[in-house]
């Protein structure tokens, strides 16, 4: 079975998820959030072979991904407004989701050469060069808010998203 979603049903998602992590939802409820997204994510890059119609799926895929770093961009943006615990509890459940988030994006650098139109390679391109220095600025910024024991788990994670960027890149 071929996982299909319309780019309005897409589209709708990523709203509601939005609205969902603006208004009234724990931490917890969030990075719990991210995890599931990254999941459904992970799944429908793993189940993407290929057509034009499954392009935007992997686009949709690639952009769940990059909302859920964004959701941890906006945690982090506004520590000042939690304790010293919640802030460390947020760097620390970030650096928990990095691997998941690594995956994903080695993932599709496997998956493009299945993208049949070069619109699609062009928005991958895009994404990826607007994408990289945001996320390197985000994983060193994390640093200031996790454990001391962690530290060594976001260099090598910081390592590893960039080898991810270039591999999209380069299969680009």
């Amino acid at each position: 079975m071929q996982f299909t979603i319309s780019s309005r049903v897409a589209i709708g998602f990523l709203c509601v998820l939005l609205f969902q992590f603006s208004f009234g939802t724990t931490i917890e409820d969030r990075y719990a959030d991210f995890h599931t997204s990254l999941t459904e994510t992970h799944r429908a890059l793993s189940e993407y072979h290929g057509g034009f119609r499954e392009g935007y799926n992997l686009l949709a895929s690639m952009e769940r991904t990059r909302n859920c770093i964004k959701g941890s961009y906006n945690l982090l943006d506004n520590l000042e407004q939690y304790s010293p615990d919640e802030a460390a509890f947020i760097g620390n459940r970030t650096v928990e989701i990095l691997p998941l988030v690594v995956d994903c994006f080695n993932l599709a650098a496997t998956k493009i050469q299945y993208i049949p139109h070069e619109r699609f390679r062009a928005l991958l391109r895009r994404c990826t060069n607007n994408n990289i220095d945001k996320d390197i600025r985000f994983l060193l910024k994390l640093r200031d808010y996790c454990d001391e024991s962690l530290i060594d788990a976001i260099n090598s994670g910081l390592q590893d998203v960039r080898d991810s960027y270039f591999a999209i890149q380069k299969a680009i």
